[in-house]
């Protein structure tokens, strides 16, 4: 753990976590869009991030029926126009870091799991991510600006 940043090796795998060959206990998630990119490391649980350029996405409640769960596509479609393409950046955001956590590839389905709100405030709830559907926290960063950026990671309920 204590290698000088120079010398730490990184392997990426096709679908799956990459891995520190330094630290076989470290969880780590990347994520890029455009010249942005971010990293996030673990050593208490599996972790996913995702970054995505804020930016107006045309149909978006079209291509939330297309891309998530049928809830999240109605809940979409019920927001005024002019929120839903900044709530379709945020739930695609969080979904891509939530199937990095779970260690699954954007293959695997962004509608294979639920991202829901659990009150008024940002709190957010996510069902059947994988095994343990309930262990598992999400927080927006806001790190730059005009960029979104979701972490989601596994949590110990005990």
């Amino acid at each position: 753990h204590n290698a000088p940043l120079h010398e730490i090796q990184l392997v990426h795998q096709l679908d799956s976590r990459p891995l520190c060959l330094d630290a076989s206990d470290l969880n780590l998630s990347f994520s890029t869009s455009g010249l942005m990119m971010l990293a996030c490391g673990s050593f208490d649980g599996a972790i996913g991030i995702d970054i995505e350029r804020r930016r107006s996405v045309q149909n978006a409640v079209q291509l939330a029926r297309r891309f998530f769960s049928e809830g999240e596509a109605e809940t979409l479609a019920a927001l005024p126009e002019t929120e839903q393409s900044e709530n379709f950046l945020l739930h695609w955001t969080a979904k891509e870091a939530g199937l990095k956590a779970a260690g699954k590839g954007i293959d695997h389905g962004l509608n294979r799991f639920q991202l829901s709100r659990r009150d008024v405030s940002m709190k957010y709830e996510i069902k059947e991510v994988c095994e343990s559907p309930h262990d598992w926290s999400l927080d927006f960063i806001e790190c730059y600006p005009d960029f979104t950026a979701a972490l989601v990671q596994k949590i110990d309920v005990d």
